[in-house]
């Protein structure tokens, strides 16, 4: 989920493969987007800098040159969800929050305990191969 004010409604799937690629793809308006990924360093709590120096695909997702971002997990203070936090901007990063600003910041859960957390009664429930 966008978590900016300005967040217009629709699906937005991100995806890094173990080859070094990222995808994303608006599902709503048929839009994709693909480059590959280039870690750059880590952030003081853990997470990951990373670049992606050239893409191809639809100028609608990303209308720069480059993309950079910062991955980040951490886990809720029960540790029964585990939180994604991901952050896109066109000028280069070294921790998440400046994505907050000017560029795109995302956050994603995931429920650890099946016992606590029900999506029996969610729109549509989410997979159990993806988390994000």
């Amino acid at each position: 989920m966008d978590t900016k004010a300005a967040y217009k409604n629709g699906e937005l799937d991100v995806a890094f493969t173990e080859e070094g690629k990222m995808y994303i793809q608006n599902k709503n308006a048929n839009h994709t987007l693909h480059g590959d990924v280039k870690k750059t360093g880590v952030t003081p709590n853990g997470g990951v800098v990373f670049e992606v120096p050239t893409f191809e695909g639809d100028k609608e997702l990303w209308p720069h040159d480059k993309m950079y971002g910062v991955y980040q997990e951490s886990y809720g203070e029960d540790n029964v969800f585990m939180f994604l936090s991901l952050g896109l901007w066109n000028n280069p990063l070294k921790q998440l929050y400046p994505s907050m600003d000017g560029g795109i910041y995302f956050v994603g859960f995931h429920c650890k305990d099946d016992t606590v957390c029900d999506y029996s009664n969610a729109i549509q429930p989410p997979s159990k191969a993806g988390w994000w």
